[in-house]
């Protein structure tokens, strides 16, 4: 009985020695063990035994010693099993998402070469004592490694049926599988390298901008630094996947974002310098992107739209998308660059329709000056009366088609209504109204201009003079004249200034019109041609509170002329608008 106890006992000490120790926790992070269906908050102190799985959230890391003394650092929003753990034989680390940094101590009684596995769903990395960090970026499958110390050797995971019968592999085989394999690659010290699915073998490694380098090296404790470890003849300017050295690591999503084209050399460590877009936290090694754009994890980087539009300054923004496109004509074997096909909408029986519909409606209440009067002279006195609108007001809706980014045309239908402050109006009580018609067509230059033409048909009412005034032989008498109107509207639309979400904007438009007969006041003028001319401007500012809503508030002021051979008149308006755009 006492030796069974003994052996017992001895078997439990064995086995419990085969841990990792937990040295530091901070944050959020749990643990999960095997046959329990719960995870536990993971404590400093805590002993993990294999098959354990740790989680940690967001601004959390956890710090873990293995027996062998080898050390790894489980970054924030990071998953992973602590597989392996044998006391001859490498351990085994499971990367399911997220970041770990490790040291990994070259000597210790282990017997195999390798002394840790670190394995993810497209990749298994064999390391015999080193330094070094990797990604598995779940999104797009990528694993990424970067070496601070040493070397690490990378290769293509087994195809999904394989991996399946290699759930617990023979650890002396996985280890013999380093040694002469043609698709292994082994990353130097300084150097990246990754693998997805869309690739056969890790890519070739490149050296990393040398700023980050040293920052990443000296948040794991490692004395060497960028001018110890890259040399002009070591590595060369570019890799054999033709990624140019000197580049930036995106350590969440495993991405490397290359240096432009236009890069310039640095001669000490044969590096071309980092790309100007984005800055390393000296701290940690983390890569910073700017304002405006974001590290989309299987595209690179990306502009981003909302931050974007901050950006006060429209000089800036165009920087910043320069140089973007710069850096994205580089090819990166790791990111996803095939684009994406959009699902066919359902086709009208025109075989075709619109990218993108924008439904508006306007409201616009406004105040109009009018005067108009005989050229000779003749009934001057009361055809020189200058009259205005008590009130009148637009109503429009308007259909917005956008072909594509440049194209697009447009549908307008309203009314505008009309209240005259007259006293001896010889038609009385009901309100005018005149209808408003208007198709076109528009085209974006640039960001800021854009022109577009509209033929627009519209009844305009005209305030004149009524010769026959049965009211008053004074000739203080006024009618109301309608006239139907057809001609173009030539606009052009600048936008001078952006403030956060606000885009404000300045319209000039133009009438282009012929002769039309002169607005009827009497017998003397039925069938006199004239000469009409107008222009309009107007201030709007621009307010998008969600993708699709958008609130828009004018100014606007029309000045419209209408010239014959015996009367002329003039109208002015103005008014404030607001518009509501809902984009579908």
């Amino acid at each position: 009985m006492k030796l069974i106890i003994f052996f017992l006992f001895f078997s439990f000490s064995a086995k419990a020695a085969l841990t990792a120790k937990v040295l530091l926790v901070k944050g959020n992070v749990t643990k999960l063990e095997p046959g329990k269906m719960q995870a536990k908050k993971l404590k400093k102190g805590d002993r993990l035994v294999e098959d354990t799985s740790i989680h940690s959230g967001e601004r959390s890391f956890a710090l873990l010693k293995f027996s062998d003394g080898s050390r790894m650092n489980v970054g924030a929003k990071s998953k992973l099993v602590v597989s392996k753990m044998p006391a001859k034989k490498a351990s085994m680390v499971k990367l399911i998402n997220g970041i770990i940094k490790a040291e990994v101590k070259p000597e210790t009684k282990k017997k195999t070469k390798v002394k840790l596995f670190v394995k993810t769903r497209t990749a298994v990395m064999g390391v015999r004592g080193t330094k070094f960090q990797t990604t598995f970026n779940g999104k797009a499958d990528t694993t990424s490694l970067v070496t601070v110390e040493g070397k690490v050797a990378m290769k293509k995971s087994a195809p999904k049926e394989m991996q399946q019968k290699l759930t617990e592999p023979d650890l002396d085989e996985l280890d013999k599988s380093f040694d002469n394999a043609q698709d292994v690659v082994e990353v130097p010290e300084g150097q990246y390298s990754g693998i997805n699915p869309q690739v056969a073998k890790p890519v070739e490694p490149v050296k990393i901008a040398p700023q980050q380098y040293n920052a990443m090296a000296k948040s794991m404790g490692s004395k060497k630094r960028a001018k110890d470890v890259m040399k002009m003849e070591a590595g060369g300017l570019k890799s054999k996947a033709g990624l140019r050295s000197g580049g930036f690591v995106d350590f969440n999503t495993g991405l490397y974002i290359a240096p432009p084209a236009d890069a310039k050399i640095d001669k000490k460590t044969g590096t071309y310098k980092a790309p100007k877009l984005g800055r390393i936290n000296k701290r940690t090694g983390d890569f910073i992107p700017p304002k405006g754009v974001k590290v989309d994890p299987k595209k690179g980087l990306v502009v981003d739209k909302k931050a974007l539009a901050t950006i006060a300054s429209a000089k800036k923004r165009e920087q910043i998308e320069n140089q973007l496109a710069k850096i994205k004509s580089e090819p990166s074997p790791l990111v996803v660059n095939k684009v994406e096909k959009k699902a066919k909408k359902k086709s009208n029986f025109w075989g075709w329709l619109p990218d993108d519909h924008v439904l508006s409606a306007k409201y616009l209440p406004y105040s109009e000056k009018s005067k108009g009067y005989t050229k000779d002279g003749f009934l001057n006195m009361p055809g020189s009366k200058a009259t205005h609108t008590e009130s009148a007001d637009f109503l429009f809706f308007n259909w917005r088609q956008n072909w594509n980014k440049k194209w697009f045309t447009k549908l307008t239908l309203g009314e505008q209504t009309y209240r005259f402050d007259v006293e001896n109006l010889a038609k009385y009580g009901d309100d005018e109204k005149g209808d408003y018609f208007s198709f076109g067509v528009g085209y974006h230059l640039n960001e800021k201009w854009t022109v577009s033409i509209d033929a627009v048909d519209r009844k305009l009412f005209f305030l004149v003079s009524d010769y026959w005034c049965p009211q008053s032989a004074s000739f203080q008498c006024f009618r109301s004249s309608v006239k139907d109107l057809s001609y173009f509207d030539l606009k052009t639309r600048y936008q001078f200034a952006r403030l956060d979400s606000m885009k404000f904007f300045a319209d000039i438009s133009v009438y282009l019109m012929g002769e039309e007969e002169v607005p009827e006041g009497s017998s003397q003028n039925y069938g006199e041609k004239a000469k009409y001319q107008g222009f309009s401007f107007s201030l709007e500012g621009e307010w998008m509170k969600s993708k699709s809503f958008g609130i828009y508030p004018s100014l606007r002021v029309e000045h419209m002329t209408v010239e014959g051979d015996t009367v002329r008149h003039l109208r002015n308006s103005q008014g404030l608008g607001l518009d509501f755009i809902w984009d579908i």
